[in-house]
């Protein structure tokens, strides 16, 4: 038997050619070096607060063009684009990579001849998010891709190809903000000096 002593108490404990330790109790030595916790009045909290706000205002913050040119190089977040047909708006967004995919599967699987619409009515049904403010999912009941397909199908061709080209607008607007050589890279660094 060995015995375990502590300031806790002493404990006699089965086992044989070991060494005794002694631990000491140091919690209560340790309560008194801790700090204590501070309170600000309502004057210094206030105070803080105002150093804070001033602290905020002065960080300089991008342009918004810069900001948006930054996000598209870096592929952070959908692009997306309102588009105004005879009063009304579509929201447009750009697809995801899994969405593209599926739009493709959607038109493979089509016997129709018409594959280029089937592909542009796919890209769009995924695209369309909104019209009018209100989630296409609101407006339909349901937010399927068979539903908006059908809802582009009964829109006129015209309207179908105009939402098209402000889709596709908004994709190439993304490409011509890609750095091409290192004059466009100067002129993203001035933007973000600014």
């Amino acid at each position: 038997m060995r015995e375990i002593v502590s300031d806790l108490g002493t404990k006699m404990v089965p086992g044989q050619g070991r060494a005794t330790h002694v631990v000491e109790d140091l919690s209560q030595d340790l309560s008194q070096e801790l700090p204590t916790h501070v309170r600000l009045s309502p004057e210094q909290t206030q105070q803080f607060q105002q150093q804070r706000q001033e602290m905020v205002s002065e960080q300089s913050r991008l342009p918004s063009a810069a900001k948006k040119r930054i996000e598209m190089l870096a592929d952070i977040g959908r692009l997306h684009v309102d588009h105004e047909i005879e009063g009304h708006v579509f929201g447009l967004r750009s697809l995801k990579a899994k969405e593209m995919k599926e739009a493709v599967k959607l038109v493979s699987q089509s016997e129709d001849v018409a594959t280029a619409f089937n592909m542009r009515d796919s890209i769009l049904a995924f695209a369309l998010y909104q019209i009018d403010g209100s989630s296409v999912a609101l407006i339909l009941g349901e937010d399927s891709i068979d539903s908006k397909l059908e809802l582009l199908e009964e829109m006129e061709d015209t309207v179908v190809n105009s939402l098209y080209k402000a889709y596709a607008g908004m994709l190439k607007e993304k490409e011509e903000a890609q750095i091409k050589d290192a004059a466009d890279g100067k002129e993203v660094l001035e933007q973000i000096k600014k």
